[in-house]
C-alpha cells in the first residue's frame, strides 16, 4: 500500500480507530503491536515485534508475551467494519480452546481470533522454525474454527489496497 495500513484515512478517521471503538466494548485492556511508534497517539501501549520481519505471527507473539491475561483477543488492523459482537462471540466460544478463530462464507480469518497465552510457547517455536503462516503454524493447537456466518459479510472485509477503501 506504500503506507502503514493502520494509520490510513478510512472515511475522516485511522483505519485502526474503527477497531480500537468496537474492541474497548469489550475489554479495557488492549495494546497495540506495531513498530511505528505513531501508534502511541491512540493511548494505549504500543509494543514492539518479538522478531522483527516475520509478519503477523510475530505480532501474535509480540501480543502474547506483553499480556498478563490467559485470554487474549487478537485484531487485525484492517478489518474497520468489525463489530464487538463478533468479538464477544469468539471471546465466549473459546472457553475449551487455546485458539478459536473466525470464519465466514469466503475463508478462515487468523486475525480475527481469541489466542491462550498459554500457546505462546509453541507460537514462538513456529516462528523460529519461519513457519509464518498462520494456518499452518497453529494447526497442532487445534484451533476452533467458528462458524461466523450468522454476522454481516461486511465485518470480515479486509483493507488491502487503496481501491478497497471505495468498494
Amino acid at each position: 500500500m506504500g503506507e502503514d495500513k493502520g494509520l490510513m484515512s478510512l472515511f475522516g478517521q485511522s483505519m485502526i480507530s474503527y477497531v480500537l471503538e468496537q474492541a474497548e466494548k469489550v475489554s479495557p485492556h488492549i495494546q497495540i503491536i506495531s513498530n511505528n511508534s505513531n501508534y502511541k497517539k491512540f493511548g494505549y501501549p504500543v509494543k514492539k515485534d518479538v522478531v522483527e520481519n516475520k509478519g503477523p505471527l510475530s505480532g501474535i507473539c509480540s501480543a502474547l508475551t506483553n499480556t498478563q491475561f490467559d485470554t487474549n483477543l487478537i485484531l487485525t488492523c484492517d478489518i474497520p467494519y468489525a463489530k464487538s459482537d463478533l468479538f464477544s462471540h469468539l471471546i465466549n466460544n473459546s472457553t475449551h480452546h487455546q485458539v478459536c478463530i473466525a470464519a465466514d462464507e469466503e475463508r478462515v480469518h487468523p486475525l480475527i481470533g481469541v489466542y491462550k497465552k498459554s500457546c505462546l510457547p509453541y507460537l514462538i517455536d513456529q516462528l523460529h522454525h519461519d513457519q509464518l503462516k498462520i494456518l499452518l503454524a497453529i494447526e497442532d493447537l487445534a484451533p476452533k474454527i467458528l462458524d461466523c456466518r450468522s454476522f454481516d459479510p461486511i465485518y470480515f472485509k479486509n483493507i488491502n489496497s487503496k481501491s478497497d477503501i471505495s468498494t
